[in-house]
């Protein structure tokens, strides 16, 4: 779809894979979220937070990226780089709970896909600024 629009350039590619990364990472932390709200016994706080934290992140992120065109390099290098750094935190907090449960290693690898995925979309960015 993405790179459907008119005003598509070379970065539809780049962007539009990233779009659904971020949108499956926003998805599946929204249900990581719901899920350990329901589980008993733990103390999920902190990851709950994070899921939630991490899914408005991808969402907005998601949404401003499907804008054509794309928003000034400079803040989307920025909210790229945010992105990662939530996603990473939510990867962490997820991998202490994934022993225990499934959705949290789901998650925790959905995130961490999706904060690589970040950060070299913003390499890429801060490349072609500098060329």
């Amino acid at each position: 779809m993405y790179a459907q629009h008119p005003r598509s350039d070379e970065s539809a590619e780049l962007f539009g894979n990233l779009v659904a990364k971020l949108a499956e990472c926003s998805l599946v932390c929204t249900i990581c979220a719901d899920a350990c709200a329901n589980e008993e016994g733990d103390d999920l706080g902190r990851c709950i937070r994070l899921d939630t934290d991490c899914a408005d992140l991808c969402a907005s992120t998601a949404r401003l990226l499907s804008r054509q065109p794309v928003i000034e390099p400079d803040v989307l290098e920025r909210l790229l780089t945010t992105c990662a750094a939530a996603c990473q935190r939510c990867a962490a907090e997820c991998r202490t709970h994934a022993e225990h449960h499934a959705h949290c290693a789901t998650c925790a690898e959905v995130c961490a896909g999706c904060a690589e995925a970040c950060e070299q979309a913003a390499g890429r960015l801060r490349t072609n600024a500098e060329s």
